[in-house]
């Protein structure tokens, strides 16, 4: 009984936790249980869902997660000269979670941005290719936001092999 149990708990535990295909990190659908009213009950008790990758066909389980709290972006919240983190995502690379914010500052009437990629141990890596630029951080993370899973996860293998 105690392998079983044990058996369970890291198979569980190995889940997936983010939306996003294992196998090619795209976006991915989710599927009704076909399991019955039971079925249905075990799997919202323990939270998870059942999912499928239009890309690549990948069907599996994914453990939900509380989605973070919004972000309450203002337009004229930055005083010149000060820096705020926003979080932008959350992304897989490599079997492992990191954490996509993004640094925004004001100076000479514009607004401007960087990304920063958080590891699990919390350590800062800076992206270093582009800052963005708008008259309002608003703009700056809509510029954040609309950069594809697949050119952050390069931005930080570049940024991984750098270092």
């Amino acid at each position: 009984m105690v392998p079983v149990v044990v058996s369970a708990i890291v198979s569980y535990r190995g889940l997936p936790r983010t939306v996003a295909c294992p196998n090619c990190t795209r976006d991915t659908a989710l599927l009704r249980p076909r399991a019955g009213f039971l079925g249905r009950a075990v799997l919202r008790f323990l939270r998870l869902q059942r999912r499928w990758c239009l890309q690549c066909s990948w069907t599996g389980l994914i453990r939900k997660t509380v989605a973070p709290a919004a972000v309450a972006v203002a337009t004229g919240d930055l005083k010149p000269g000060s820096a705020q983190l926003l979080d932008v995502r959350s992304l897989r690379l490599d079997g492992r979670t990191w954490r996509v914010q993004l640094q925004c500052w004001e100076e000479a009437h514009l607004c401007h941005g960087r990304l920063v990629f958080i590891d699990v141990s919390g350590r800062p890596w800076p992206d270093a290719l582009q800052a963005f630029s708008a008259r309002t951080q608003l703009e700056v993370l809509g510029q954040a936001l609309s950069i594809p899973d697949r050119a952050l996860a390069s931005r930080l293998r570049q940024l991984i092999m750098a270092d």
